[in-house]
């Protein structure tokens, strides 16, 4: 069964406008659950990661309707493969313009 650590990691200079995520969890197999504070009519976009040092964009991006937002992984065609396959580190970012 894949298993969810979470880690803190060192402000860089000049980070991207990314968000603390409230919650990671796996509801079942094979797919995670991302839960982040947002904006209403804002549109966010996930990115994940095997290393953490580079970044992919999941394929759809996402308005918020509330000031809570949830985004589900089970792989594509959101990200390459289903999420406990590996090491993947996951982001939340604000898109300019929203």
């Amino acid at each position: 069964a894949p298993t969810l650590t979470t880690a803190t990691t060192l402000p860089r200079p000049n980070p991207p406008a990314t968000f603390a995520i409230d919650r990671a969890s796996f509801p079942s197999q094979g797919t995670l659950l991302l839960e982040f504070p947002s904006e209403p009519g804002t549109s966010y976009q996930i990115q994940y990661s095997d290393d953490g040092l580079t970044w992919l964009d999941s394929l759809s991006r996402i308005r918020a309707a509330g000031t809570s937002t949830q985004w589900f992984d089970q792989g594509a065609p959101r990200t390459t493969s289903p999420p406990g396959s590996g090491t993947r580190f996951y982001r939340v970012k604000r898109l300019a313009g929203s």
